[in-house]
């Protein structure tokens, strides 16, 4: 629907839908911007049907007087009067000083005018209402629109493509204010952007494709296929994300992060585990070829996937476990320092300064000390058993004296069972 106006009565209707929702419980308001519903009479004015009959209104634009902007007046004249689709809401009148509560017919809506004698208009002092110069974005209690003040923190917008427009519309920064769930696609953009939420408990953003690059986000839970260089400070759930590349500053990991195929450096930076219990983040390496990882001041476990023979990854263990997976090149440049121990189920052997014990080393320690032992007294075969009693774990010779001259013949210690 859209504004009409019947000639005969020189009635302008507005339709309940062609006004702004400002508010929706528990009482519906609505906001007509008078300086677009002048626009609209005036296309409807010049429309071949409008063009023979006297004119709806005048209007006096904004005038700077002394450093002040006196807000623009529309006059309604020459006998219109205008009808709001009826309805129990009410209408709020921004924008301008008009007479349109004095000429509105009068049925179920209210009308709220706000002229004043000093009203005055300044996009400067509306932009300040965008705090921390930020549109604010609430998926949960904002309105779609972009008609100011939508976007400020007292009216957030409901997505983020209405967002980017009023900041296009009134040339502010790229800078939002999250607090819901966001879902992007292909189509969206959030290069050059500076997001921030209160707390990544309080807003996400699946990013399904949309370009990232250069994007700065914070407290902000993160998942989805990014794609462009991102960095991430103090994202306390990074999860699943794939195409990952650049920084993940004071922030946790939980479930897969895949990385993306870059040249350039990705790292973690004071980062940790978000998972509780047994389970491990992973970081897929993608066999990227000459890939460049630096994971600093790691709290909690981390395996590295599919890693390939030209990758360089450095691991600093504030209190953690490190994992190599099978599929770790043997040939990678894999180093791994600090406080923790390391399970290396790969062919690589990485450098390690300062780890405990291979958690693999220990635990083969365990068994050999603790497991069943048989020796056999014809063959002079020790065999010592895995944790099941049922598979052999290790197998050798033993012999009666040093120069292993003399088979062990049965004559001493032949069984020794599971130590508890």
């Amino acid at each position: 629907m859209a504004i009409t106006i019947d000639w005969p009565t020189q009635v302008i209707n507005v339709p309940r839908d062609d006004l702004l929702l400002v508010q929706s419980a528990p009482t519906e308001i609505r906001e007509l911007d008078i300086d677009a519903f002048r626009l609209e009479l005036k296309s409807i004015e010049a429309s071949i049907e409008g063009m023979p009959f006297v004119d709806t209104h005048s209007h006096n634009p904004p005038v700077t007087v002394g450093g002040v902007t006196l807000a623009r007046v529309v006059e309604i004249i020459n006998g219109y009067t205008v009808t709001f689709e009826d309805g129990q809401y009410a209408v709020n009148l921004a924008g301008a000083n008009s007479n349109i509560g004095d000429v509105t017919n009068v049925n179920q809506v209210s009308v709220r005018s706000a002229n004043s004698a000093g009203l005055t208009y300044s996009k400067e002092v509306e932009d300040q209402s965008f705090s921390d110069a930020r549109v604010w974005v609430n998926s949960v209690t904002g309105l779609a629109g972009t008609q100011f003040p939508r976007g400020t923190p007292g009216d957030p917008v409901s997505n983020i493509q209405d967002a980017q427009s009023i900041i296009s519309q009134r040339s502010l920064p790229k800078r939002l204010h999250l607090r819901g769930t966001f879902v992007l696609d292909s189509a969206d953009t959030l290069e050059d952007y500076d997001i921030e939420a209160g707390s990544s408990n309080l807003a996400s953003i699946d990013f399904g494709g949309a370009v990232t690059t250069n994007a700065i986000i914070s407290n902000v839970a993160l998942n989805g296929i990014a794609n462009g260089e991102i960095t991430a400070d103090s994202t306390t759930s990074f999860t699943n994300l794939q195409e990952f590349e650049g920084k993940m500053l004071n922030g946790g990991i939980f479930g897969t992060v895949t990385l993306a195929n870059t040249t350039n450096r990705i790292e973690f930076i004071d980062c940790h585990s978000h998972v509780s219990g047994q389970g491990t983040p992973i970081i897929d390496c993608q066999s990227i070829a000459n890939l460049d990882l630096q994971i600093r001041a790691y709290t909690g476990g981390i395996e590295l996937t599919n890693v390939s023979a030209t990758a360089s990854i450095s691991i600093d263990l504030l209190s953690g476990h490190a994992i190599l997976d099978s599929s770790v090149d043997s040939s990678a440049d894999i180093v791994i320092r600090g406080t923790g121990h390391m399970t290396n189920y790969s062919s690589n052997t990485p450098t390690t300064t300062g780890l405990s014990a291979d958690k693999n080393t220990i635990d083969i320690i365990r068994k050999i000390m603790t497991n069943r032992i048989h020796t056999n007294p014809t063959t002079g075969v020790l065999t010592i058993w895995d944790d099941d009693d049922t598979t052999i774990l290790y197998q050798g010779n033993i012999y009666e004296d040093v120069n292993a001259f003399t088979a062990y013949r049965g004559q001493g210690l032949e069984r020794r069972n599971k130590l508890t």
